[in-house]
C-alpha cells in the first residue's frame, strides 16, 4: 500500500486510476474478499473497482470486441515490487534512523481521511474531565498521574488497550491476557484482546484507531499500529526475533514503543503488564499535551531483554 499511495502521488493520479492486481491465480484471491477490497476502492480506486490484470483483459476484450492479436493499451501505469520485498515490510536488519516520516505521516493522513476515519478516536481523546486552561506545571495533578498510570476515578475519560491476539509463537498470551483483565478494569483500562485475522482490513483499522495502546505478540496485525492516533503507544512482545517491523513503524510516526524479548522466567506476564501501564501513562500525557496546546514530544523507544 506503500507503494501504492507514492505511485499515486507521484502520478497526480485521481478519480479515474485502478488498482490492477498482476496475479491472477485464483488461490491468491484474498484480496478481493472482505479483507482488502473495500481499502484499496476507497483509497485509490474510486471509480474502477479493483480487479486483476486478467479480468481486465477479458472485461475491454469482451467490451472493444477485441481479435486475437489486438493490442490493448494502458493510458499510464506504475508497477510495484511485491510488499515483502520492500525495506518498509523485512527491513534490512537494522533499525530505521528516520523518525516521524512525512511520507509515512503523509500515508496516513491519505488514507485516514478516504477512509473517513479520521475523526474516529478512543474515548480517552473526549474533553471530558479535563481542564485546558490549566498550567503546565499542574499537568501531573491533572492527569492523575500515579505510579505513571492516570486512574480511571478520577473522572478522566477511560484508556484503552487492544491485544491482538496470536494463535502460536505466544507461549505466555494467556498468562499475560488474565493480568490485563484482573488490573487494567480496577484503574479504569478497557482491555480488547482481538482476533485482526477474523476482521477486515477496513474493520482491523477502526478497531486500531480507538487503541490508546495496541499491545503482542510479534506479527502483522502490529503493522495497524502505523494507523493509530499519534498520542497512542505499541507494545511489542518478541518470542524470537525476526526483524525490525514494527520498531521502524513507530519510528515513523514518532510513537511510543516498548519491546520486550520473551523469556521462560514465571513473572514475564508481569513484566509484560507492567510495561503497558507505563506505556498508558505516557499516552495520557500526550493526550494532555495536545489538548492544551504543548508539543509532543520525541516518542521514546524502550527495549528489554
Amino acid at each position: 500500500m506503500t507503494h501504492a499511495f507514492e505511485s499515486y502521488s507521484m502520478m497526480a493520479w485521481g478519480a479515474d486510476a485502478q488498482v490492477v492486481v498482476l496475479d491472477a491465480a485464483e488461490s491468491s484471491r484474498a484480496w478481493d474478499g472482505f479483507t482488502y477490497a473495500a481499502v484499496w476502492q476507497k483509497a485509490f480506486s474510486t471509480r474502477h473497482p479493483p480487479t486483476t490484470l486478467k479480468d481486465l483483459v477479458q472485461q475491454h476484450t469482451k467490451e472493444r470486441r477485441l481479435a486475437p492479436g489486438d493490442a490493448l493499451c494502458i493510458r499510464e501505469g506504475a508497477w510495484n515490487v511485491h510488499g515483502g520485498v520492500s525495506l518498509m515490510s523485512r527491513g534490512n536488519g537494522q533499525v530505521t534512523p528516520c523518525t516521524n516520516s512525512t511520507l509515512v505521516n503523509g500515508m496516513m493522513s491519505f488514507l485516514l481521511d478516504r477512509l473517513g476515519m479520521a475523526s474516529v478516536l478512543p474515548p480517552s481523546h473526549s474533553t471530558a474531565g479535563y481542564q485546558p486552561q490549566a498550567a503546565s506545571q499542574d499537568l501531573h495533578t491533572q492527569l492523575g498521574l500515579r505510579g505513571g498510570l492516570a486512574l480511571g476515578r478520577q473522572g478522566l475519560p477511560p484508556l484503552t488497550v487492544v491485544w491482538a491476539l496470536r494463535g502460536n509463537r505466544a507461549s505466555h498470551q494467556g498468562a499475560i491476557l488474565v493480568l490485563l483483565e484482573k488490573q487494567l478494569p480496577e484503574l479504569g483500562v478497557q482491555v480488547l484482546p482481538v482476533d485482526f485475522g477474523r476482521l477486515g482490513m477496513e474493520e482491523q483499522i477502526r478497531v486500531v484507531r480507538g487503541a490508546d495502546v495496541l499491545a503482542g505478540y510479534h506479527g502483522a496485525a502490529l503493522t495497524l499500529s502505523l494507523f493509530m492516533p499519534v498520542q497512542s503507544a505499541l507494545v511489542e512482545v518478541q518470542e524470537a526475533y525476526r526483524c525490525h517491523c514494527y520498531t521502524n513503524a513507530a519510528a515513523w510516526r514518532n510513537r511510543p514503543y516498548y519491546l520486550l524479548k520473551n523469556s521462560a522466567d514465571p513473572s514475564f506476564a508481569n513484566a509484560v503488564v507492567s510495561t503497558i501501564k507505563t506505556a498508558l501513562g505516557l499516552v495520557r500525557e500526550r493526550i494532555q499535551h495536545s489538548m492544551v496546546g504543548l508539543p509532543i514530544s520525541q516518542a521514546p523507544n524502550v527495549f528489554q531483554m
